[in-house]
């Protein structure tokens, strides 16, 4: 997550610079704001039923295929929520590449959570990245 808190509207452009296959380049003000947001997404409630469902998924899955390793397994696509205030800014992929590094971040007022499947762990998952979006 730690490419996705506290960067500058300057890093997110040269982001976008730097990697070529990012479709944009988005970051949370703080650390406290990252972990609220992403914290709000899992206790969501439509989410915490994809998250639900998901783990009840992967684990019929390995009962069925023992050989299977669940940790492999990934919620797609990732846990979006949106809310009304500015989770932060982004770079769009298309404005960068249309202005360079003239590009301008705008905010965004939601969040995107990316989860793999952990076993052994209570809940049996982690959150891979979380970073602010385009609603």
């Amino acid at each position: 997550m730690d490419k996705h808190i506290g960067l500058t509207d300057d890093q997110l452009t040269q982001r976008l610079r730097d990697q070529n296959n990012a479709p944009s380049a988005s970051s949370y003000k703080d650390l406290a704001s990252a972990q609220r947001y992403t914290q709000a997404a899992l206790d969501d409630i439509n989410n915490a039923d994809r998250i639900e469902k998901w783990i009840e998924r992967v684990q019929q899955r390995e009962r069925n295929n023992p050989a299977w390793d669940p940790n492999n397994s990934k919620i797609s696509p990732p846990l979006t929520l949106t809310f009304p205030d500015a989770t932060g800014r982004t770079v769009e992929r298309a404005d960068y590449d249309a202005h360079g590094m003239g590009a301008t971040a705008s905010e965004v007022r939601s969040a995107q959570v990316a989860l793999k499947y952990q076993k052994g762990m209570d809940p049996p998952f982690v959150v891979i990245t979380s970073y602010p979006v385009s609603p």
